[in-house]
């Protein structure tokens, strides 16, 4: 989908969005295939723009989509394999990286991209891909060698490897651990590193990413109870990547929240727990991107992300209508619910 002026539209052009009056009449509907009737109709109404259908768009998204099921694909018999004890280190898992590396992580919306493939799985499955994506881009902003940068994805890709190990009744319990459930759950970290340590492919530093991924700055974390400093940067990468895509995720136990709401808990957990310059340079990047987001608000009203507040990235300037902005900066009461639409569904970022 993509917005396109009154001005230039083209016959057989097909609206994305139904086209609603000032009164709220359906003029148009999605779908409707545009005629010079309909073209002149729109004019004269004093419409600026409206949404289209991008079929070309559709036709990337698509490859980029069979790209990531391919992964996807390579991780599920990873993780079958590591359940019965099978060697997981004959996978060619730098070569996996280096294609989401080129589809995907070579653009600041990576995480428009990754969200814009809508796959229906098993959240652990989705989450491995998400995590390598967002490593990676982390990794690239902090200036990382190419290699260093594949070998933090490999680590984001396999970082919880080691709940095939957890007992599922544990692992996809909807309601909230119990105490001894949650020291359960807690060995995973254990369990990931011991299948992936003795791996040729990836570096030192990457096994530590993997185990030590839940370790936090104030010592709160596991599977050591690591304070500052002695958590490796490999392990402060991944906490990030692993946080910022479990709540931008369903999950059994918690639903997704929108982006925006996602930057203000990795900002909050920046107090503490986790590394506060790996958080600023994710939320400093992307946050530009998120100018042109069609988003739901908490009022019911859909808008188009206008402006961001730079000492406020959490709370935009939104265009709801030709003649309505609401500056979220000023008015607390009214939150960004949902992302419908992100920037690269409009224009791509590559």
């Amino acid at each position: 989908m993509k917005n396109i002026s009154v001005n230039a539209l083209e016959l057989g052009m097909e609206l994305a969005l139904d086209v609603v009056s000032d009164i709220g009449i359906t003029f148009l509907a999605k779908g409707t295939l545009l005629n010079n009737g309909h073209i002149e109709s729109l004019k004269r109404m004093d419409i600026d723009f409206i949404y289209i259908e991008d079929h070309e768009m559709e036709r990337n998204h698509r490859e980029k989509r069979d790209f990531y099921m391919v992964a996807l694909a390579e991780f599920k018999k990873i993780y079958m394999s590591s359940r019965i004890g099978t060697r997981i280190d004959n996978v060619d898992y730098k070569g996996i990286m280096i294609g989401l590396l080129i589809q995907y992580v070579d653009s600041n919306d990576v995480l428009g991209k990754i969200h814009s493939v809508e796959v229906e799985d098993l959240y652990i499955y989705r989450h491995a891909i998400n995590v390598a994506i967002i490593s990676m881009r982390i990794a690239k902003w902090l200036r990382f060698s190419k290699n260093d940068v594949i070998d933090i994805g490999i680590a984001g890709f396999l970082h919880d490897i080691g709940k095939c190990n957890v007992p599922g009744n544990i692992l996809n319990k909807p309601d909230k651990l119990t105490i001894d459930e949650y020291e359960i759950m807690k060995t995973h970290a254990d369990h990931s590193y011991q299948l992936i340590k003795d791996m040729e492919q990836l570096s030192f530093k990457a096994k530590e990413g993997v185990h030590y991924h839940h370790e936090r700055l104030d010592g709160s974390g596991y599977p050591n109870g690591s304070r500052g400093a002695e958590i490796p940067l490999s392990a402060r990468i991944l906490a990030v990547a692993d946080m910022f895509d479990a709540i931008l995720s369903d999950r059994v136990y918690s639903a997704k929240v929108s982006p925006y709401k996602a930057i203000e808990i990795l900002k909050d957990e920046s107090f503490g727990k986790l590394d506060p310059k790996i958080v600023n340079v994710l939320v400093k990047n992307i946050a530009d991107f998120y100018v042109g987001n069609i988003v739901k608000l908490n009022t019911g009203e859909i808008g188009e992300v206008i402006l961001l507040n730079k000492s406020n990235l959490t709370r935009p300037l939104v265009k709801v209508r030709e003649d309505r902005y609401l500056d979220l900066s000023t008015n607390y009461t009214i939150e960004i619910i949902e992302v419908i639409r992100t920037r690269n569904k409009v224009k791509e970022a590559l």
